[in-house]
C-alpha cells in the first residue's frame, strides 16, 4: 500500500527530495537515472536516520553511444524514525543530467517485513521498441509479496506518453522532464503467489531508449506445516503390524510413519496408499512411509518372522499436499541425523528428526537435537528392546543439519534420519480492499507534483474510486 509519493525531478546534480511524515518501518524506494555518460557505480543515495541505503539494481547501458547512453539504479531503505526525510541523489560529478524519484510504502495488516528476494532487469539497447520486458526473476517463496516495477527512458525527439505495466502492476507515477530529457515510471502490486515474477512496460513516442526492472520483496512468511496429531506404540507377535493411527486425521493431511523393527525382520508389504520413503538398508531395519490421508485411515503391515517394532505416526497439516513434498536424508547408523537440502530451496519447512534403536536395555531419547521438540516416542521389551521416536522444528531455510540426539539406557543399534516437509502454496487472495496511488506530472523546474490518491473499497469495481484527493504540493 503506497502511503505517500513525492518526487524531485530536475537536472540538478545532486538532486534532493523531501518526504514529510515518514513512518518508522516503512520502505523507502529511490530510483535514479542519468544520461551524461556516467556509470551506475557513480550513483549514491543518502538521507534519513540509521542504516545506509542499499543499491539493489545497478545498470549502465550503451555508454559508447552518445544518443543512447544512460545509467540506472534502484535503492531501498527501511525508515528508522518518524521524521521528515531529505533524500539526496548524487553522482559526485556535479554536472550530470540526472533524475531522482523517491517513494514510501507501508505494510498492510498481516504483513511484518520488507525482505528483498529477487530482481530481474532488461533494456532496449540503442533502440526504443515498446513494450520492454523485465525478464523473469528467480522463484520466490512466502505468503505475501510486494512487487515493484521501475523503468527509465531517455527522451530524444518527443515526450513519453501512455505508459502502462502488465501482469497486474498498477502505475504509481510517471516522472517526465520533457523532450531531450528523461522519464521514469514506477508501478507495484501486492501478490500471494509463489514462483517467478515478470512484467512488461509499454509506452508511445519515438526515441525513448529505456531500461526496466522488477523487484520482489516478501512481506509475510508462508506458514510452515505443523503436526495436527500423533500416536505411537510398540507391538510383538506373529500377526500383522498395525500402525497406531493419530486420533485426528483430516483428508489431505500427510501421514508420516517411522517404524523401527527388530533384528532379522523385514516388512514384506505395505497397505494401499502407503509409499515407502526409504529404509536404512541394514538389519535391524528402520522404515519410513508416507501417505496422503483420506480421513479414516487404518494400516496393517506384513512382516516376516516374529513381529517386534516401535512406531510413531504423525498427521501433518498445511503441507504441499502431494508426496513429492516429503524428502529424507540418507539414514545413519548413529545418533547424529544427516544433513538435508530439499529440492524446493529456502521455505518455511517442517523438519523432523526420527530416532530408532534396538537391543540393550530400555533405550530412549533423553535429549533431542538443539531447537527440536519431541513429538512422541515409544519403547517396548520383547526379549530385545526396541524404540522409535520423532521430534520437529519449523524453520525457513534451504537446508538443515541437526546435531546429535542423546540416547539414554543402552542401545546396540541406533538409526536416525532427517525429513523435510514442504509448506503449502500461498492462498489466492488475502485482501479485501484495493488501494491505488498515481502521480501523473512532475515539474522539473521546482520539484512539485500533482498527487492523485484514490482509495477504493470495492475490488470488484477497481476503477470506481470512493475518495480522491488531488494536487498535493511537494
Amino acid at each position: 500500500m503506497v502511503t505517500q509519493v513525492q518526487s524531485g525531478s530536475n537536472r540538478a546534480d545532486p538532486a534532493q527530495v523531501t518526504l514529510n511524515g515518514v513512518v518508522t518501518g516503512n520502505l523507502l524506494v529511490a530510483v535514479m537515472m542519468e544520461r551524461s555518460g556516467l556509470f551506475a557505480a557513480d550513483h549514491t543515495v543518502t538521507g534519513g536516520t540509521g542504516a545506509a541505503w542499499t543499491k539493489l539494481v545497478s545498470v549502465t547501458t550503451e555508454q559508447a553511444d552518445g544518443n543512447a547512453r544512460r545509467s540506472f539504479s534502484v535503492w531501498t531503505k527501511l525508515a528508522e524514525a518518524d521524521e521528515n526525510v531529505t533524500v539526496t541523489g548524487d553522482t559526485s560529478i556535479g554536472n550530470a543530467d540526472m533524475n531522482l524519484s523517491v517513494e514510501e510504502y507501508a505494510l498492510e495488516a498481516g504483513e511484518d517485513q520488507f525482505t528483498f528476494l529477487e530482481f530481474a532487469e532488461n533494456d532496449t539497447g540503442t533502440g526504443s521498441t515498446s513494450p520492454l520486458s523485465t525478464g523473469a526473476t528467480a522463484s520466490v517463496t512466502g505468503s505475501r509479496f510486494f512487487v515493484l516495477g521501475a523503468a527509465i527512458w531517455r527522451a530524444q525527439s518527443s515526450d513519453l506518453a501512455d505508459v502502462a505495466w502488465s501482469d497486474g502492476l498498477a502505475e504509481v507515477a510517471v516522472y517526465k522532464s520533457g523532450t531531450t530529457g528523461f522519464a521514469n515510471s514506477t508501478a507495484f502490486k501486492d501478490d500471494t503467489v509463489e514462483g517467478t515474477y515478470i512484467t512488461e512496460v509499454s509506452w508511445t513516442g519515438a526515441g525513448h531508449e529505456g531500461n526496466a526492472a522488477i523487484l520482489v520483496f516478501r512481506t509475510a512468511d508462508a506458514d510452515a506445516p505443523s503436526v495436527r496429531s500423533f500416536n505411537s506404540g510398540t507391538t510383538s507377535g506373529t500377526t500383522g503390524l498395525i500402525l497406531p493411527m493419530p486420533p485426528t486425521i483430516v483428508a489431505g493431511d500427510l501421514l508420516l510413519a517411522f517404524i523401527q523393527i527388530n533384528v532379522g525382520q523385514t516388512i514384506t508389504s505395505a497397505p494401499t496408499g502407503f509409499t515407502e520413503i526409504t529404509n536404512n538398508g541394514v538389519t535391524p531395519l528402520g522404515y519410513w512411509y508416507k501417505k496422503v490421508a483420506v480421513g479414516s485411515d487404518t494400516a496393517t503391515f506384513d512382516l516376516s518372522g516374529v513381529n517386534a517394532a516401535g512406531m510413531v505416526v504423525v498427521a501433518v497439516q498445511d503441507w504441499k499436499g502431494t508426496l513429492d513434498g516429503v524428502e529424507i536424508s540418507t539414514p545413519t547408523a548413529t545418533n547424529d541425523p544427516a544433513s538435508l537440502t530439499p529440492s524446493w530451496g529456502s521455505a518455511a519447512t517442517l523438519w523432523i528428526v526420527s530416532a530408532g534403536a534396538t537391543g540393550g536395555t530400555n533405550p530412549s531419547v533423553t535429549a533431542w537435537p538443539t531447537n527440536y521438540t519431541e513429538i512422541d516416542q515409544a519403547t517396548g521389551n520383547f526379549g530385545t528392546d526396541v524404540m522409535a521416536g520423532m521430534a520437529s522444528r519449523s524453520l525457513e531455510a534451504s537446508s538443515e543439519d541437526p546435531d546429535a540426539f542423546t540416547v539414554g539406557g543402552s542401545a546396540e543399534n541406533v538409526r536416525a534420519a532427517t525429513l523435510a516437509i514442504q509448506p503449502a502454496g500461498a492462498v489466492t487472495s488475502l485482501f479485501a480492499t484495493s488501494t491505488q496511488t498515481i502521480v501523473d506530472v512532475v515539474d522539473e523546474t521546482d520539484a512539485t507534483s500533482d498527487l492523485h490518491l484514490s482509495v477504493d473499497d470495492d475490488p470488484a469495481s477497481p476503477n470506481d474510486a470512493d475518495w480522491v484527493n488531488n494536487a498535493i504540493p511537494l
